[in-house]
């Protein structure tokens, strides 16, 4: 199975009554059999404990947030601003910025497509995998 693996270097800035930055780690999986997703586990330190936030995305977010200057909406908005690639997470408690080097989620992205071409993703073996799961 052919994947592309990229570690990320940011930092995330949080607003939850008080603004609070720290480094982050991002570290970016894309894997051939599920062509449509991107897989990214965020880490970093808060209060001297390890946190590692787990976010699965479809890759046409990238690919419309380096196109267009930005993608999404709602609860999550990837923006594009050249040497920085903003992940913008918003909810009732609060809100959460990643910024992560440009340039490395632009090279992870480009491996990405060069593994699956967009417009060239074969889903019958994730159509495959989902239908064994719902029928057990």
């Amino acid at each position: 199975m052919a994947s592309v693996l990229l570690q990320v270097e940011g930092k995330i800035t949080m607003t939850n009554g008080t603004v609070q930055s720290t480094p982050v780690t991002a570290y970016f999986s894309y894997f051939e059999h599920d062509p449509l997703c991107v897989n990214v586990t965020f880490g970093w330190e808060h209060r001297g404990i390890s946190v590692e936030v787990d976010w699965e995305f479809g890759r046409d977010l990238l690919v419309e947030a380096f196109k267009d200057g930005s993608a999404g909406g709602g609860d999550v908005v990837i923006v594009d601003s050249g040497e920085w690639m903003s992940f913008c997470f918003f909810s009732p408690e609060g809100t959460a910025v990643i910024l992560l080097e440009g340039e490395g989620v632009f090279s992870f992205l480009e491996a990405a497509k060069e593994l699956v071409p967009v417009g060239e993703e074969d889903l019958s073996e994730a159509l495959d995998e989902e239908l064994a799961e719902i029928l057990g």
